[in-house]
């Protein structure tokens, strides 16, 4: 039987059929695999590891012009926290930061927040809502050092000992719990 018009028409789409299934499956194995490399890059990069020997912090104090160097050698441990003054994570940190600044024996332990956002600067009525007051607040860091603690608009906790390493990293949100551990490592 000769192959009519429409046979023709059925054949060519059923191939094409077959050929978007294929594609598609094609399509959902490389979206998985993309997937998993990204969440393997994000784990790696966004987020310095513990362990890690950091140089001390250069930067810029928040409202000057004046170049400041937090030291880790000169206390028990150092208390770093990266924000951003725009950012909602941030600002959902800071009561859980005031918290553990509130429990902390301030002659051990350093506290250096630093502005992540560098087009966001630091101003009086910002520092006064957080009850900075005195606090070293670093607004412009050093691009070495921005890559070397891999500084981001994430949120930030980290604790350094007096050598410079890295004791303890928090990306994100903080929960009880986790204030409890940071209290715990810098008494």
């Amino acid at each position: 039987m000769p192959y009519t018009f429409e046979r023709r028409s059925v054949m060519v789409f059923g191939l094409l059929a077959v050929a978007l299934i294929v594609s598609n499956v094609y399509a959902v194995h490389q979206s998985r695999s993309a997937r998993q490399q990204y969440d393997q890059l994000r784990a790696s990069t966004f987020a310095v590891a513990e362990g890690a020997v950091v140089p001390p912090l250069n930067g810029v104090r928040a409202g000057g012009t004046s170049e400041i160097e937090v030291n880790y050698a000169s206390k028990h441990a150092t208390l770093l926290l990266v924000f951003g003054p725009k950012c909602p994570y941030s600002n959902r940190n800071w009561p859980q930061w005031q918290h553990i600044l509130e429990r902390i024996d301030r002659d051990k332990v350093q506290v250096a927040f630093v502005n992540a956002a560098v087009l966001d600067p630091v101003d009086m009525n910002f520092s006064l809502s957080h009850a900075l007051g005195d606090e070293v607040v670093l607004s412009a860091v050093d691009s070495a050092d921005r890559v070397a603690y891999r500084i981001s608009l994430t949120p930030q906790t980290l604790v350094i000992d007096p050598t410079g390493k890295i004791k303890y990293v928090r990306t994100g949100m903080l929960d009880d719990s986790t204030v409890e551990e940071i209290v715990r490592l810098v008494s």
